[in-house]
């Protein structure tokens, strides 16, 4: 029981979504606390629900307690580990989840979320009706074109003014 609270670096750690059931809280021979429960999970590769026993032991107890509530899912990063046999203390070989922490939700980047359902609404207020008389240009005006700025061409480091159309073809 002492050996299995350590964390062995060769392990590969698995994040698991587990449904808390059976909960039992007990206290190992030194007096701490740790958890046993049967977490249930869906399979990736078959699809079919699977329930492993899983523990928490020591400082990953103290992580996860306030998250243990039967029938809840917790998120949790755990070793698959496979209990040695000891009848003396009624322990039969089994496969085990040792929960070694909680898991760190993903931050979702922007190609990762949901498309928007519908467009944003613009709560500003209606701007007061103004005279929306337009002004009156004369048949002069419109024949003299307006002067325009001349036209600039990027050229690297350089911008070239070219001259406006009217001048070009003079």
């Amino acid at each position: 029981m002492e050996n299995a609270g350590l964390a062995h670096s060769s392990q590969k750690l698995y994040n698991r979504v587990l449904v808390v059931q059976d909960l039992s809280v007990k206290m190992d021979r030194k007096g701490r606390p740790y958890a046993n429960f049967r977490g249930a999970f869906t399979d990736r590769k078959s699809g079919k629900p699977v329930t492993i026993f899983a523990q928490a032991l020591g400082s990953a107890y103290e992580r996860v307690k306030d998250h243990l509530i039967e029938g809840q899912e917790i998120r949790v990063l755990g070793a698959h580990e496979q209990r040695a046999a000891d009848p003396a203390n009624g322990i039969s070989p089994t496969r085990s989840f040792r929960i070694v922490k909680l898991s760190e939700t993903k931050a979702k980047t922007p190609a990762q979320l949901p498309p928007a359902t519908s467009p944003v609404e613009s709560h500003t207020a209606e701007p007061a009706a103004q005279d929306t008389a337009e002004p009156e240009i004369s048949e002069e005006q419109l024949a003299t074109p307006e002067p325009q700025a001349p036209s600039v061409v990027p050229t690297g480091a350089f911008a070239i003014p070219l001259p406006a159309a009217s001048e070009m073809f003079e």
